[in-house]
């Protein structure tokens, strides 16, 4: 097994789509010095294939302890949680989680001196351009009405 393959990695989300896909891949390419963060409603249904694989720990990730507790001896994370919603009543939400929960991620993986950090963001951070032009990733982010506060959220969370 390579060094990289013993490597303590959390994954944030682990029992989302993104987060869920990743665990399996990760699992079948042989880690298995997984860390696996979800919140206590969270199903399992994505992953019973490695439930019993990896390192479950209950984790909502505003609430500082608890990211704290699961940081602990970690090496690299991935972070996939994420609320996804495109409905306006959701936007304080949306805020606390995508933004506020990517920055005690962020601040507490430089606390305990974790190596790599990966955050899954969206493309819906590209936002877009007014006059209908195709956007890249040097096109400036500019502030606008036309984004949803899913895109908003994403955005802040990457400036992190």
């Amino acid at each position: 097994m390579t060094a990289q393959k013993q490597h303590k990695i959390l994954i944030t989300g682990a029992t989302g789509f993104v987060g869920s896909y990743l665990l399996r891949y990760l699992v079948d390419k042989g880690y298995s010095n997984i860390r696996a963060g979800r919140r206590s409603s969270s199903s399992m249904e994505l992953v019973t294939s490695v439930e019993d694989k990896v390192e479950w720990v209950e984790m909502d990730i505003l609430d500082i302890a608890q990211v704290e507790d699961a940081m602990e001896g970690v090496d690299m994370v991935f972070h996939c949680a994420a609320v996804v919603s495109y409905d306006s009543k959701d936007s304080l939400l949306l805020y606390k989680v995508n933004k506020e929960g990517t920055e005690n991620l962020v601040n507490s993986a430089l606390q305990y001196g974790v190596k790599k950090f990966v955050h899954i963001s969206s493309v819906a951070t590209l936002g877009r351009d007014p006059k209908g032009q195709l956007i890249h990733e040097k096109t400036k982010w500019e502030r606008s009405d036309m984004y949803t506060n899913y895109a908003k959220t994403k955005y802040l969370a990457e400036m992190e």
